[in-house]
């Protein structure tokens, strides 16, 4: 029978491999070692375009590791027989068979009836005891195996955290132990059985095969309060059915089939104190040759406190883990020479007290290794340009993104690499650096432009890749010699120069901002086209039969001079009704649908609509900004867009002799 919560148990150690040995019982000496990767279903990331050749990695500073109780982040598997644990309990509840006993079976059955929800449930314990009080619980994950189900569709499972003790061997329906009654049958008594809404909820829609739920809160909450852990209750919350998952229970023959708790723990994190504002960082002790100058960024060092970064995890992808102290990188699902992203890590360093103009002789990005890495693996960590807005305390694998992951090329990220090092065993305890100067020259010509980067790893053409991840120092990490370091060389001798203002434009003052669409940043196959009807004689544009919606972009990052409401103009031309549309994107927003007036006919100025034929207009605060335009259909032309202040505001165009305005800023 399953041992009962608070029977003996041994402490797990490290998994000694991918996947669990199938032998019901272990042997009694275990070699402690890293388990490389989870269990769930990943899907494909899209091949990076546009590469540019990558600087390799050097290193650059041997850390110290800080000691603690129980060194740095490890994994630890919790399962039944894996390394002689014998800490679970599990035992499935029906509703038709209120006295039945099912501890000892070996499935575990969630079945959703719409007329009475829940007629079987399950319940499911871990003995944490082994985890150290106080110890940093970076996440954890609950792996189950489902043997079958009975009708081809999916089920909301909801995890509830139980509030009573129970006995595997003697819980039903009716009662959680003999002698001791459920307040209501189903351990549905709320605030007495079970909490009243679930901690997490997963879909489940797979025939056969591993699930991995998020339960990283949960396990905190367990490992803060040990008493509280009652274990979980697995209720059917919804399906597309009336019908029946049915999971492997840890009595199951095939070890690997049982029920797993992963935890990442190690170390208690030393309090720190609430964050500070950002301020002007000083110069480094690093002396740098003569009319050059130096400036260090780095979270909580001479009062910096612009540092905002965050892990975001495919299989916890609307878990948000900014206050952690260590992010993963994480390459899994190799096939031939390219990775699924399981975990990434977006950055962002605000550089607002580096004056625009300022010319960057090198800006080196230092990342550092906190731990051991799941494998003896090589590890190249590639950056890219972020190219909308996040918040480190709400960001996930799928918000605010409009792919998962980061994933959307032209429209969360870039699709080139700004910069590459290749992470081994070796660089444990040490910190590799990327070249990031093109960056963040990039930013402090476009402050507004600078929504950090992404930190991925999918490529596996590299001496000993494959399937491997690292820990790295966060901005939140409790020794400040491993959270991230920014290094930024400034030619001394050259002036900043002044933000931009527009040139004056021939039309009416009230027009503020002029952008000449072929002066933007064009991305993949946004090109240029000649006509003398344009203004300065030239447009943007996707050559006709190139495809639609293919992620193709126009980026204008152009400065405000001064705060007030802006209606957008465009001059277009649309050939045909295939070619009449676009989308466009306003710092970040989700792009809308851009309908092109005047089918078929020749250049015109019409307002900006969009998809509901509504005009376009932004409140927009001095200072800087982006716009962005996404190809819809083909053959769709741009000459020039323009903001305007006032509704009656119409702009004017001067021929193709004259450029007009701002145009690329």
């Amino acid at each position: 029978n399953t041992p009962t919560p608070g029977g003996p148990t041994n402490t797990p150690t490290f998994t000694p491999s991918i996947t669990p040995t199938a032998t019901r019982t272990p042997t009694a000496s275990v070699t402690p070692t890293f388990s490389p990767t989870h269990t769930g279903t990943a899907t494909s990331t899209p091949t990076a375009t546009r590469a540019i050749p990558s600087p390799t990695a050097t290193r650059t500073q041997t850390l110290t590791p800080t000691p603690t109780p129980m060194g740095g982040i490890g994994q630890h598997d919790f399962q039944q027989g894996l390394n002689n644990y014998a800490g679970v309990a599990d035992a499935y509840i029906n509703r038709w068979e209120p006295t039945t006993k099912a501890g000892s079976w070996t499935n575990l059955n969630v079945r959703y009836r719409a007329s009475v929800i829940d007629e079987h449930s399950t319940l499911l314990r871990f003995d944490l005891s082994s985890i150290p009080s106080g110890a940093y619980i970076q996440n954890a994950t609950l792996t189950l195996w489902v043997t079958s189900r009975t009708v081809p569709t999916w089920m909301d499972i909801g995890l509830f955290p139980v509030l009573r003790a129970w006995q595997a061997g003697q819980a039903t329906w009716n009662q959680a132990a003999n002698g001791d009654n459920w307040n209501q049958g189903g351990c549905n008594g709320v605030g007495v059985d079970r909490e009243e809404t679930p901690a997490t909820t997963v879909r489940v829609n797979v025939a056969s095969g591993a699930v991995t739920i998020d339960v990283r809160d949960i396990v905190r909450g367990w490992v803060a309060d040990p008493a509280s852990n009652h274990g979980l209750l697995l209720w059917p919350v919804n399906s597309g059915a009336t019908m029946t998952y049915v999971f492997a229970s840890s009595e199951v023959g095939t070890q690997a089939q049982r029920p797993k708790l992963t935890v990442w723990y190690g170390g208690t994190p030393t309090p720190t104190s609430s964050p500070v504002p950002t301020g002007t960082p000083t110069l480094t002790p690093t002396p740098v040759p003569a009319g050059l100058v130096a400036y260090q960024f780095r979270q909580g060092v001479a009062g910096y406190g612009g540092t905002t970064d965050a892990q975001i995890w495919r299989y916890g992808p609307t878990t948000n883990y900014g206050n952690d102290a260590t992010a993963w990188v994480y390459a899994t699902t190799c096939t031939s020479d390219v990775c699924v992203d399981a975990y990434s890590d977006v950055l962002r360093f605000d550089l607002a007290s580096l004056a625009p103009g300022s010319v960057v002789q090198s800006a080196a990005l230092a990342l550092c290794v906190t731990s051991g890495g799941s494998n003896s693996n090589h590890l190249k960590l590639d950056a890219y340009r972020l190219l909308r807005a996040w918040a480190e305390g709400s960001v996930t694998w799928n918000a605010p993104w409009r792919s998962p992951g980061a994933n959307a090329v032209g429209s969360d990220r870039s699709g080139e690499v700004a910069a590459s090092a290749i992470v081994t065993p070796q660089d444990v305890g040490q910190c590799v650096t990327l070249d990031v100067t093109t960056l963040v020259q990039m930013w402090i010509d476009h402050p507004g432009a600078n929504w950090g980067l992404i930190l991925r790893a999918t490529d596996a053409a590299i001496p000993n890749g494959g399937v491997v991840g690292y820990p790295f120092g966060t901005s939140e990490h409790w020794d400040v010699a491993k959270r991230p370091n920014l290094t930024v060389i400034l030619d001394a001798n050259v002036t900043p120069a002044p933000p931009p203002t527009a040139t004056p434009n021939p039309g009416p003052s009230c027009v503020k901002l002029y952008l000449e669409a072929e002066a933007g940043d064009l991305y993949d196959q946004y090109t240029t086209g000649g006509d003398s009807g344009c203004s300065a004689c030239s447009y943007a544009y996707v050559p006709d039969g190139a495809g639609n919606n293919d992620g193709s972009m126009v980026v204008f990052t152009f400065y405000v001079p001064e705060t007030n409401l802006y209606y957008f103009w465009g001059r277009t031309r649309a050939p045909d009704w295939s070619s009449w549309k676009q989308k466009f994107s306003i710092d970040g927003d989700a792009p809308e649908t851009w309908p092109f007036p005047n089918v078929g006919g020749d250049w015109t100025w019409r307002r900006v609509y969009d998809h509901d034929w509504a005009p376009v207009s932004r409140n927009l605060s001095q200072g800087w900004h982006e716009l962005r335009i996404f190809n819809e259909q083909d053959g769709a032309q741009i000459d020039a867009i323009a903001l305007v202040q006032g509704w009656d505001c119409t702009p004017v165009s001067a021929g193709c002799a004259t450029a007009q305005g701002i145009g690329k800023v």
